[in-house]
């Protein structure tokens, strides 16, 4: 009895399995591939591609600069006409660079800060008037060389036709290090050579050149070496251009004068008496010593 009841179970549940299967094929979306006719095949080839746009040219820091608009031939005659001045180089292009480099000093003259703290003293407010007069004189004198854009973007239409010019030139553009050090160091001796002192101070500004040999005998201290060191080409461009460069006007001094009252109206030569020791003094002098020869040695090869 048992066993019929199991068999009966089995084929209700068989034949329950069977019905729903059936549901289930009959409801159940059939999706039959898509076959392309010829026309929908050759319309899918044919369409375009979507080319990738090209990537931009390098671009230097000039690009970001606006664009000098408008110069005209006189312009261009003007600018090569101010380069022509002979102040500091025979080199068109030299002297262009120095005159820029100068006119400099008047763009820094107008921050704020700088223009606030000499004001604070009678003596600093006096020599930053004189100091702005000279700047309009020279800048009505070099409009061209005096523009910040103008020089960076035309520059390049000066010839540079000595090898100080070719190597300025090339300094501007150089980005690597140990390049930079190799150039600056060439640049250094021509700057001795033709004795600018825009040259050496540019050049010790804009990167870390300092004549290793010669300050090797201050027991390896570079603070030290260095100061002094850039004290001796300080000195020495003094004597090339003593009221322009050292003098109580000169940037140099109006520097120093902003950040201290005492410093007002001295030149480089008394505030380097006044601020240095004994022992340092003599290893200036040393080394201004050793560049004055250098200088002669390289105008007699």
């Amino acid at each position: 009895m048992v066993r019929r009841v199991i068999i009966v179970l089995i084929i209700l549940a068989l034949t329950s399995w069977i019905y729903m299967s059936k549901i289930t094929s009959q409801t159940k979306p059939q999706i039959q591939p898509k076959v392309l006719n010829q026309e929908e095949k050759v319309t899918k080839v044919a369409e375009p591609r979507i080319e990738a746009e090209p990537l931009p040219e390098p671009t230097t820091v000039l690009d970001y600069l606006p664009a000098v608009t408008g110069l005209t031939a006189e312009d261009e005659d003007l600018l090569v006409s101010e380069a022509s001045s002979q102040l500091f180089s025979d080199d068109v292009y030299v002297e262009g660079f120095s005159l820029h480099i100068r006119a400099t000093e008047c763009d820094l003259l107008d921050a704020e800060f700088m223009k606030y703290q000499l004001s604070k003293s009678e003596k600093g407010e006096g020599i930053l008037s004189k100091k702005q007069e000279q700047c309009q004189q020279w800048k009505a004198r070099f409009p061209m060389l005096s523009a910040k854009l103008m020089w960076n973007q035309k520059s390049n239409e000066l010839p540079a036709m000595s090898q100080l010019g070719h190597l300025i030139r090339a300094f501007t553009q150089l980005t690597d290090p140990i390049e930079r050090v190799n150039y600056a160091a060439d640049i250094f001796e021509q700057g001795l050579k033709e004795k600018n002192p825009y040259v050496l101070d540019y050049i010790m500004t804009h990167s870390v050149y300092v004549d290793e040999e010669l300050t090797a005998a201050f027991d390896q201290n570079n603070a030290y070496s260095d100061l002094v060191f850039s004290t001796a080409v300080d000195l020495l461009s003094c004597e090339y251009s003593q009221e322009e460069f050292c003098g109580a006007g000169s940037w140099l001094m109006l520097n120093k004068c902003s950040s201290n009252e005492s410093y007002c109206g001295l030149t480089y030569q008394q505030w380097f008496e006044q601020n240095f020791m004994p022992g340092m003094k003599q290893d200036v002098v040393l080394v201004l010593e050793h560049l004055k020869a250098q200088g002669q040695y390289i105008n007699e090869k």
